[in-house]
């Protein structure tokens, strides 16, 4: 009986080694294939394909000069074309297929063994160099985005309304003028935000219609500095269309009505200038390599203003054409609304306890831009 126990205990021993041996065999011949080589059709006059890939739940950006990539089996990969000036060239169409069996000292590149390391051993993940991007020499890794910077002079032509209340007096004009409006954006080397700023500036004149004398001439200005949080900044680098949301300040400057006799309650207009907090949202739709729609619209609550109190929303749109070597052009339209309310006094019994000035402005603009 012992001994039937015995060879009963040897056979199940025999049988939980073999299969511990099939299981670490099978392991190792699926380890061998557990990279893939992506690869795809050379496109005309790209300098380079950029992409990303999701790989345990990470995302990584990459960049290369060649037409194929190595990487373990992961669950999404898209790759586009770029030509020198960073213009997309569209997106590449992928085939898979198992590279063979390499020893780790094989160079798929080309290069000497002391030069670039071996491509088909590379692991995004895991090698400490995979965060630098050497471009031209063709080595495959991630990349920080580059340094990104525009600037744009606008002219735009429109209309302006100002209504205004003070005192015992009250003023309501409108007038055709001409805008000049500078903009800019940057966004640092390997940042997911970027800063916007923009100041538009036009003269409001004022004339009496009772004798057609022209009245004093004002300056109107508005001013906005908005850091931006890129909501898909994959998108952007690979389409150039994207989605951000910022904070910051703005100012503007606007003529009220202002008593100038508190006996009497007399006003007259004068230029006031509030400074207070915007958010806003900036929005960039890519349609073709050439052709974009920018729009950007803000709000500016009165909460945070110091006196006079200013409220303000304005709306910009236009339709981007890139040239080449970073030149590009836009036209489109905007509006800007702005309240200004302050408090005030005079002896007089039917005198406002306040001043309140609103300007309403539309314009259609165009203008020419470089990037950086």
């Amino acid at each position: 009986m012992i001994a039937k126990s015995a060879r009963h205990t040897t056979r199940c021993t025999q049988r939980l080694l073999v299969t511990v041996g099939a299981c670490f065999f099978s392991l190792c011949a699926t380890s061998s294939y557990s990279q893939t080589r992506y690869q795809w059709q050379a496109v005309p006059n790209a300098a380079y394909y950029q992409g990303s890939y999701r790989f345990h739940r990470v995302t990584t950006t990459f960049r290369t000069t060649n037409s194929w990539l190595i990487l373990k089996p992961v669950v999404k990969i898209t790759i586009k074309a770029f030509d020198a000036n960073g213009q997309s060239l569209g997106p590449v169409r992928i085939s898979q297929t198992k590279p063979p069996v390499q020893k780790s000292t094989t160079n798929l590149s080309g290069m000497p063994k002391h030069g670039q390391p071996s491509t088909a051993d590379w692991d995004p993940l895991m090698d400490d160099d995979a965060g630098n991007d050497t471009g031209s020499n063709g080595q495959i890794g991630p990349y920080k985005r580059p340094t990104r910077a525009f600037l744009r002079l606008n002219l735009g032509l429109g209309s302006e309304t100002i209504t205004a209340q003070g005192g015992i007096d009250s003023f309501q004009g409108s007038a055709n003028i001409g805008s000049t409006e500078l903009r800019g954006e940057w966004e640092p080397e390997g940042a997911t935000w970027y800063l916007f700023a923009a100041i538009e500036a036009h003269n409001f004149q004022t004339v009496d219609s009772s004798n057609a004398q022209t009245g004093p001439k004002f300056l109107r200005a508005t001013a906005r500095t908005i850091v931006f949080y890129d909501l898909n900044p994959e998108s952007r680098d690979s389409s150039g269309s994207g989605i951000g949301i910022g904070v910051g300040l703005a100012h503007s400057k606007m003529p009220v009505l202002g008593t100038t006799d508190q006996f009497s309650g007399s006003a007259t207009l004068r230029a006031q200038s509030s400074t207070g907090l915007v958010i806003a949202i900036n929005v960039a739709l890519a349609v073709n390599p050439k052709h974009a729609f920018i729009g950007t619209a803000s709000y500016q609550p009165p909460a945070f203003n110091n006196n006079p109190k200013a409220l303000g929303a304005m709306a910009d749109s236009a339709w981007r054409w890139s040239w080449d070597k970073g030149w590009f052009s836009d036209f489109g339209a905007s509006w800007q609304w702005a309240k200004f309310t302050s408090d005030q006094s005079c002896a007089v019994a039917v005198c406002q306890n306040f001043s309140q000035a609103t300007s309403s402005l539309y314009l259609v603009h165009g203008g020419l831009g470089r990037k950086f």
